[in-house]
This record gives C-alpha cells, structure tokens and sequence, in this order.
C-alpha cells in the first residue's frame, strides 16, 4: 500500500506489561488497573487475543517500509503516563527498531518528556480540544514537538501550518475519509494525513499528484 506508516495504541498494565488496545478498558476490565495475567485471553472484536507490544514489533521486523506511530494512551496519572511512553522507546530500542518508530500522545507533559530524554526521535503533540492546542512556537521550544491535530483545529488556526514549517516542525491532520479533504489539505500543505481508509486515500493521492 506504501502508506507512510500505521498507527497503534499502547497500554501499561499494572504490572508493567504494555499491551495494544484502543480502548482503556476491554471486556469491561480496566488495562491499566489489571495485571497481565487478568488481560492477556480477552478477545478482540477480530477474535484475536489482547496483543502486546512486543508481539506487534515481532511483525513490524517483517516490514521494511511502514513507520510505527505509537500513541501513549493517557494513563490514571501523569507518572504513570510518561512511565508508559518511556517503556515504549525502551521496547522499540530492544528490538532495534529505533528508526521505523515515532511516538504520538494527548498528555503534554509525556510529550515534553519525551522530547526531551530522546531528542533525536519524532514527537508529535495529539489534540481535538481547543483549550489544550499549543502554537508551533511553544512547541518547538518545549522541544521539537511535531503536530497531530485534529481537523478542526488546524482549520481555526490556518497560520499553525507555515508557522510551523517554518519552525522545521512537521504537521499532521486527522481523521479525514474524504478523497475531497485529503485534496484540500495537501493544498494546505500539511506533511501527513490520517485517515481510517489507507487503500482508498493513496489510491487517491497518486490520482491527485498525477493530475494537480
């Protein structure tokens, strides 16, 4: 498919396991409260059983391509947050995968944290919440810290885009579906798209660079 790279969620369990789950809970008990042991044989809507972090990198090894982007859920504490974030670079280091993996997160300061303790690695600030959004000029002086804001956001912030190139940040968008909106924010310039439909939007995207 070529996509840039596919994104996944992570959890610490409370005994320190990270585990991939979009949702903090599954089958109604709570990841990040339980032990490995209380999670490991609950099921998926797919059938698959709850996956860790180091089955999904054991797979990534098989790519030669697609980038892992690594959400750090938000955890009950900030600590513990940044504890999760932090077990994640270790993991993907472990596997020597250093160079295929960046890391994403709605919890600033896990962001900050990161940028900091791991300056050479891609950070990216998530946020839907315009109380929350921070400029391209905090960002970069918080650290280097790329953007992966909501649509919505971006559009009640058209300068964020150039100001951030500018600042050398990189600027993503999500979620767009819409062959018309993945056409409208290339316009805008934005380095990356999410986007739920991978196949459809880069069938799209080599459409649209052909014929723009």
């Amino acid at each position: 498919m070529k996509a840039y790279g596919a994104e996944t969620d992570v959890w610490l369990t409370k005994d320190n396991i990270l585990v991939i789950n979009h949702d903090p809970s599954i089958d109604g008990v709570t990841i990040q409260d339980s032990g490995y042991d209380e999670v490991k044989n609950k099921t998926l809507s797919n059938g698959e059983t709850l996956p860790t972090f180091a089955d999904y990198l054991d797979i990534l090894r098989k790519s030669d391509r697609c980038k892992l982007i690594v959400e750090i859920k938000t955890h009950s504490s900030e600590s513990r947050t940044i504890e999760a974030a932090k077990a994640a670079v270790e993991a993907v280091k472990a596997a020597g995968l250093e160079d295929m993996a960046e890391y994403i997160a709605f919890d600033y300061a896990t962001c900050k944290a990161l940028a900091s303790e791991y300056p050479a690695y891609m950070v990216q600030y998530l946020c839907d919440n315009p109380s929350q959004v921070r400029t391209p000029a905090q960002l970069c002086k918080d650290g280097n810290i790329s953007i992966d804001y909501k649509s919505t956001i971006l559009q009640n912030n058209p300068t964020f885009i150039d100001d951030a190139h500018k600042l050398g940040l990189i600027v993503n968008v999500w979620t767009i579906s819409s062959n018309e909106e993945i056409g409208e924010w290339i316009n805008k310039g934005v380095d990356m798209i999410t986007t739920d439909t991978p196949d459809i939007g880069m069938k799209y995207l080599e459409y649209y660079e052909i014929n723009r």
